[in-house]
Order: C-alpha cells, then structure tokens, then sequence
C-alpha cells in the first residue's frame, strides 16, 4: 500500500510506497547516536522506554514528499555522520539515509507513519526483524537485542539494500536534488557541547576527548 508519513504538526507530509513487510525492512536501534539525535531535537519521546529508535528501511525511490518540503531539514552529529531528516517546522525525526544521493535506503521513523485505522505496525509494517546496538539501551540490553549487530540476522536487511541498488531503486531521492546531487538541506552539525548535552539527557557518557 502506500502509507503516509508526516511531522508532529502535519506540516511537512510523504509516502512510501509498496510499504509491506516485503517492501521494506524493520529493525529497532538503539545506538548511542541515534538517542543523542533525537534528545538533540527534543524528541526523546519518539525512542521507546529503551531508548530504541524504530526504523522502516526502504529503497529511495518509494519514497516522496507530498506536502511542507520547505520544513525539511538535516541534522549531523558530526561533518561525517549520518544524515538525519527532519521537520523544522516541529522538530520531529523522520528518517535517516548515507550521506550520498547513492544511497540503497531511507530509514523512515516508524513513528511517523499515519497507519489505517484499527491496524498495527506489526501489521502494515512486518515485525521487527533486528534489534541491534542493545549494549547502549537504557537499563541494560533489552530481550531479544543483540548487543551491537548479528550478522546472522542481517540478511533480509542486505537483500533490501542489494535490491535497492542493483535496481537503481537508490533514484530518485525526496533527500536530494536530482540533477545536481546535492543535499536538500545543507545539514546542521551538532558541537561537541551539544552533543554531550544530548548525551546527558539520554544517559549516555560524555564523549571521549579525541572525538570529533
């Protein structure tokens, strides 16, 4: 089906299409980067209670923004960090993607998807397939998480990104300009202050002094 996704406020709205557990791939990560993102933007209240961020990966080219395309901005934790989308008009996470209009996915917040009525995400969506980077959970490696990442349970993952590129299905992106390349919105890279600030708030360690 295609599924709508949209910000906090409705202001800035896109779709995916072919969004079914074939379509894509579902996985829960519970980095230390992604809590320190979305603590950064405010919406610490987007993680679940283990501080994981629930991510529906899909090839580019599903994806579409439909509405508020002028609200879309980029967050980076550091110059060479991952590209982390969201709506500037409320702060509100929305997906993730390399930092290159190659690359094979989008990780939509699963968060933002407009589901139909009455239905789950298990449902729309697939089940959760990985959940990875469980050594950064609040209060202890959630059952069921793997530490950092199982390559035994990489490979539907790999297969979307193999697909998604042997397809060209990496283009067009809603992320990036497609006749130029370049970014949609020149992102905003967090300090170290306020990357320790986000940090704090997600319970996290400061960073050590040789991180950029």
């Amino acid at each position: 089906m295609d599924l709508t996704f949209r910000c906090r406020c409705g202001a800035l709205e896109g779709v995916v299409r072919d969004a079914s557990p074939t379509g894509g791939h579902r996985a829960i990560c519970y980095c230390d980067d992604c809590q320190t993102a979305a603590h950064a933007l405010g919406a610490g209240d987007a993680l679940d209670p283990h501080g994981g961020s629930d991510i529906f990966q899909v090839p580019p080219r599903n994806v579409s923004l439909t509405r508020g395309a002028e609200h879309l901005r980029c967050l980076r934790l550091s110059p060479k960090g991952l590209l982390r989308w969201y709506a500037g008009c409320c702060d509100a996470p929305l997906a993730n993607c390399l930092a290159t209009p190659r690359s094979p996915f989008a990780g939509i917040q699963a968060g933002a998807f407009a589901l139909p009525a009455g239905a789950t995400r298990d449902e729309v969506l697939g089940p959760v397939r990985m959940r990875v980077m469980g050594a950064f959970a609040t209060g202890g490696c959630p059952p069921g998480a793997a530490p950092k990442i199982r390559l035994t349970e990489a490979g539907p993952m790999l297969r979307v990104l193999l697909r998604s590129v042997l397809r060209g299905m990496h283009r067009p992106s809603p992320f990036f300009d497609p006749a130029t390349g370049e970014m949609r919105a020149t992102p905003r890279v967090l300090t170290r202050d306020e990357r320790n600030d986000a940090r704090a708030k997600a319970g996290q360690a400061p960073l050590p002094t040789a991180t950029r």
